[in-house]
């Protein structure tokens, strides 16, 4: 399992690494060249979710029932903070014309995903579900 972590840490730089190189090339060209240059970054940052979520399925399957239950409870966690999160930042940015970012919303899932997991592996060294 931690070869499929590794691989996922793997592709997701190497994007990240070839999009940051695409987006610098992309500020110093004109014209067509910096058409093709936005659609591929696009395309990079469109499917990287794709496949890490395809690795990270795989890195599930391989896990034992306990981590497996760990994971399940971290992410329900995780995706009902960011649902809570969505509805007031929807609140706040109509109600007081704010714009909020949505890497903001990312963040704090990850967060919360993190949190979880932490707290989850706390709870079972102690003995405690």
């Amino acid at each position: 399992m931690l070869k499929i972590i590794w691989a996922v840490i793997a592709l997701t730089l190497f994007a990240a690494l070839v999009g940051v190189i695409a987006a610098v090339i992309r500020s110093r060209s004109q014209g067509s060249d910096q058409d093709f240059l936005s659609g591929f970054l696009v395309g990079v940052f469109g499917v990287m979710p794709f496949g890490i979520a395809l690795f990270l399925y795989a890195a599930y399957r391989q896990m034992d029932e306990f981590s497996q239950q760990l994971q399940e409870k971290a992410c329900t966690f995780a995706f009902v903070m960011t649902m809570l999160a969505a509805s007031a930042g929807f609140v706040i940015a109509s109600g007081f014309k704010v714009a909020l970012p949505l890497w903001s919303l990312y963040l704090l899932g990850m967060a919360a995903y993190a949190a979880a997991v932490i707290r989850g592996s706390l709870a079972a060294r102690g003995g405690r579900e």
